[in-house]
C-alpha cells in the first residue's frame, strides 16, 4: 500500500523493472585467444597394436547396461576380446596416464569380462555389409589371418579362410597354454567370427601365393607374424614392415594388428579408397586436471587391486559389476565426456550445454577468452587457440 504526499503518487516499492542485463555489450571484442573443444589421441589407443578404440569402449563400459554397446564397438577392431584379454601383454596399460595418477585402468580384465560375457549371452557379432561380389583368399587361420578374415567379411566380402592345421588358432591354439587359454574361451570366438559367413577349409596348404591369386580379387597371406602380406594378381598392396633392429614384437596382439593392416589394404584397394587421413596429436598428462577424478569406492577398490596390477601370465576375473567400476576409472583423456566444468564455472555464461550433437557450444559473442574452461577441463579437450581477426 503507497500514501500519497504533497499531492503526488511515491515511487512503488520493490521490483517494478526487469532486470538490468549486459547482452547489449558484446564483449567478445576483447578476446584474443578462444576455447576449442578438440578431440586428440589417447596414449592407450595409441599404443594398441590391435589398434582398438579403448577410450571409446571403455566409455560405454561405465554406463549401466551398456556392456553390449562395449563390446561392439570392441569387436569392431578385435573380434577375439575373451582370448586377447588373457594373454596380450598390455601395451595399453603401459601407456595410460591414469598410472601416473595412482594405478593404470585394468584394461585387459575389462575387456576380457566383457568377452566373457558375450560368450555367456550368445552375443552375435554384427551383420556384414551389402555384399560387394568380390572373392578375397585368407591364408592363414592364426590371430593375423582370424583379424584379417574378420575385417574383410565386415566389409562385405566373400571370404575363404585357408589353415594347413587340423584346427583354427595358430600361435593361441599351439604356443599358449590350455590353462593360460581355455580352448573352449578360443573355440567360443574363432566359431562365432566364421558364423558370419567365413568359409574355414582345414588341411589345405597353399605353398605358392602366385599359384592361387588369379582366382581371387585379392590375397591375405598371413602365415606367421612376420610374413603379413596383401596383394593382387598385379601389385603387392600391403607388406609387413621391415624389422629396423632392437627386440622384434612377435605377440599375438601385434599379429593381429598385422592382419588388420593387410585386410584394410585390400578393403582400400577393392573399395577404391583413398588414403586415411591425419591421426589426431596424442594427449599428453600436462593437459589433465586430475583433481577431478577420484577412485573406485573403498568397498570394490581391494577386489579391483588384482586386476590392475597382475602380470600378463596371471588370469584375474573381473565379474561385470567390477568392470563398470574399473572402466569408470577411465579419464577419457582428450576427449569432451560431459562432465560439465567449462559450463558450471564459465563466469559469462558464454558456454551452452547442447542437447544433441556436440556436448556444447560456446558463444562467441560473449566469450571473452578467459582460458577457464580449458584450465578446468579434467581430459584436456578444450584449447585456447589465437584469435584471427
Amino acid at each position: 500500500m503507497t500514501v500519497p504526499r504533497s499531492g503526488r503518487q511515491p515511487v512503488r516499492l520493490g521490483l517494478v523493472s526487469p532486470p538490468a542485463t549486459s547482452l547489449a555489450h558484446r564483449t567478445g571484442d576483447w578476446r584474443t585467444e578462444r576455447p576449442v573443444f578438440v578431440e586428440l589421441t589417447p596414449p592407450c589407443s595409441r599404443d594398441c597394436p590391435a589398434g582398438e578404440d579403448v577410450r571409446g569402449w571403455l566409455s560405454r563400459a561405465q554406463e549401466p547396461g551398456g556392456a553390449r554397446a562395449a563390446w561392439e564397438l570392441l569387436t569392431a577392431r578385435n573380434p577375439l576380446p575373451a582370448t586377447m584379454g588373457r594373454v596380450c601383454y598390455r601395451p595399453c596399460e603401459a601407456a595410460c596416464l591414469r598410472g601416473r595418477l595412482d594405478e593404470a585402468v585394468g584394461i585387459c580384465a575389462v575387456e576380457q569380462a566383457l568377452g566373457e560375457q558375450a560368450i555367456e549371452q550368445g552375443w552375435p557379432l554384427p551383420a556384414p555389409a551389402r555384399a560387394t561380389g568380390c572373392s578375397v583368399l585368407v591364408v592363414g587361420a592364426g590371430p593375423a589371418g582370424l583379424a584379417a578374415a574378420h575385417l574383410l567379411r565386415q566389409a562385405g566380402h566373400e571370404v575363404h579362410l585357408h589353415e594347413s592345421l587340423p584346427v583354427a588358432g595358430g600361435m593361441l591354439r599351439y604356443g599358449i597354454s590350455a590353462e593360460r587359454l581355455p580352448r573352449r574361451i578360443l573355440d567360443a570366438e574363432i566359431d562365432r567370427l566364421l558364423d558370419t559367413g567365413i568359409e574355414l577349409r582345414l588341411r589345405t596348404t597353399v605353398r605358392r601365393v602366385a599359384d592361387v591369386v588369379e582366382r581371387y580379387d585379392a590375397v591375405v597371406h598371413c602365415v606367421g607374424v612376420a610374413n603379413a602380406l596383401a596383394l593382387v594378381h598385379s601389385a603387392v598392396l600391403w607388406r609387413q614392415p621391415a624389422h629396423g633392429g632392437g627386440p622384434a614384437q612377435r605377440t599375438v596382439t601385434y599379429a593381429l594388428g598385422q592382419g588388420r593392416a593387410a585386410a584394410q589394404a585390400v578393403c582400400d584397394h577393392l573399395g577404391g579408397a583413398g588414403p586415411p587421413g591425419p591421426v589426431a596429436p596424442v594427449v599428453d598428462y600436462g593437459r589433465l586436471t586430475t583433481w577431478y577424478y577420484s577412485d573406485a569406492p573403498r568397498a570394490v577398490a581391494e577386489a579391483l587391486a588384482g586386476p590392475r596390477t597382475s602380470r600378463p601370465l596371471q588370469v584375474v576375473p573381473l565379474d561385470g559389476a567390477l568392470a563398470g567400476f574399473e572402466a569408470r576409472r577411465c579419464m577419457s583423456c582428450g576427449s569432451c565426456f560431459g562432465c560439465d566444468n567449462c559450463f558450471g564455472m564459465c563466469p559469462d555464461d558464454a558456454i551452452t550445454k547442447l542437447t544433441s550433437g556436440p556436448t556444447y557450444e560456446v558463444d562467441l559473442d560473449y566469450c571473452k577468452g578467459c582460458g577457464i574452461c580449458a584450465a578446468e577441463c579434467p581430459c584436456g579437450a578444450i584449447e585456447m587457440v589465437p584469435e584471427q581477426r
